[in-house]
């Protein structure tokens, strides 16, 4: 996750009120979290663009692999958002039909993930990955082939 992230940092910054205020989420599947914005400092935004994350990342790139949706929220003090508002995002998944958990981070005290995963019919992985943390929030959809064996030790 922290590679993704340091990708996205690098490729897509929207800091500044102005690009917050006309900030749109096009991925149904995090529609509404443009909200989070409100508060955030610094909102980073990368939209289908596997080949760029995969590029910054040193890898070669498929078409259908790697992260294609990533916003990142960062928030100058802990309070300036409620994580109880983050959950409906998770339980909306599991309703869908998505496999989801909850997992503690053992290394940042206090924060947590949503993981959810979806086998698609052609031997792809869907996946969701949800971070919460007291002064970032991140949300990553992607797509790869290769089975998921994070073991949540992040």
């Amino acid at each position: 996750m922290a590679a993704v992230v340091m990708a996205v940092a690098c490729c897509a910054p929207m800091a500044g009120l102005a690009q917050r205020e006309g900030f749109t989420v096009r991925d149904p599947l995090f529609a509404g979290v443009e909200r989070f914005a409100k508060n955030a400092v610094s909102v980073v935004q990368v939209e289908k663009g596997p080949v760029t994350l995969e590029r910054a990342e040193g890898k070669g790139s498929d078409g259908r692999h790697g992260a294609s949706d990533v916003y990142v929220y960062e928030f100058e003090k802990e309070g300036a958002y409620d994580p109880a508002e983050v959950k409906p995002y998770a339980d909306r998944l599991g309703a869908q039909g998505w496999s989801c958990e909850t997992l503690p981070s053992h290394r940042k005290p206090g924060a947590y993930r949503y993981k959810c995963r979806r086998p698609l019919a052609d031997g792809y992985h869907e996946s969701v990955d949800i971070v919460v943390e007291a002064r970032q929030l991140v949300f990553v959809h992607g797509i790869s082939n290769h089975e998921d064996n994070d073991s949540g030790d992040w």
